[in-house]
């Protein structure tokens, strides 16, 4: 009968003793006791070193490790030397452009060819905004081109989901619209800051611009082109689209497969901080 460990006066067992022991792949023999073992998978064993899913063993020098416990969802695994275990759990970094340190855009502003007033009034202009990482946003940001508005009412940026939730709106920007020209307007969603996470991968919010009533819209900077700027996409993931609204001061959460594809005119810039 092989042994199962070392006995008084009988010395250590041989390896083909131990050996003779394991019935299947991947086992190791555990002890369960003085002078007592059995036989374990080496899955679960390594398994009872697991506090929660998700969680690692990770090495914190030779002949050691430490657990370290599961991010929150979307974060990557980052090399830290700081860190007992030189790992830490963070936030992607979006390795794109920097968008001149604000926290998106929708298209960079040196492509800006030209002006566009988006779709006439009562109808929701949507802009789309990578959103690779939660962020936090706080301003709208807008530029009015050469000829302001005429008898504006109901004039609102807006922030959207990429499932149609609105997130808030801004106060109305009619006067400033109406007054201004050639001016970068940044305003406040109200109700903000607002946290905003992705929803799924590749993920992105729609800036929006929102006039109830115009005599003449104004225009704002524009780029080359929003048929160019689709190309490729579907109506619920528009880079440039727009969908109906009656004239109201208060803006509701919209449905993505409704967005129309505008088929020609120019894409509006807009920029969230």
């Amino acid at each position: 009968m092989p042994r199962t460990s070392g006995e008084p006066g009988l010395g250590p067992p041989t390896a083909a003793q131990i050996e003779a022991l394991f019935t299947a792949a991947n086992q190791i023999f555990k002890g369960t006791g003085s002078h007592t073992g059995a036989l374990q998978d080496f899955g679960t064993v390594l398994g009872f070193q697991f506090s929660a899913k998700g969680s690692l063993e990770a090495g914190t020098g030779a002949g050691t490790a430490a657990q370290l416990a599961v991010g929150s969802n979307t974060q990557v695994l980052t090399a830290d030397s700081t860190q007992t275990t030189g790992l830490k759990w963070s936030n992607p970094v979006n390795p794109a452009l920097q968008y001149n340190d604000l926290l998106g855009w929708s298209f960079d502003p040196a492509i800006a060819g030209g002006s566009g007033s988006g779709q006439p009034p009562a109808y929701i202009n949507l802009y789309r905004i990578p959103l690779p990482t939660p962020i936090t946003i706080t301003n709208l940001l807008i530029c009015t081109h050469a000829r302001a508005g005429v008898l504006l009412t109901h004039s609102y940026l807006a922030l959207f989901k990429s499932d149609g939730t609105i997130v808030g709106q801004t106060a109305d920007q009619s006067a400033n619209f109406m007054a201004n020209t050639y001016t970068l307007t940044t305003a406040a969603l109200v109700g903000g800051p607002h946290a905003v996470s992705p929803l799924a991968a590749n993920d992105f919010v729609w800036a929006a611009l929102y006039i109830g009533t115009a005599g003449t819209m104004p225009t704002f900077q524009g780029d080359l082109g929003c048929n160019v700027m689709n190309a490729g996409v579907t109506a619920a993931r528009a880079r440039s689209g727009y969908i109906g609204q009656a004239d109201t001061a208060t803006l509701v959460s919209i449905t993505p497969a409704n967005i129309n594809l505008p088929g020609s005119g120019n894409d509006i810039w807009m920029g969230i901080s």
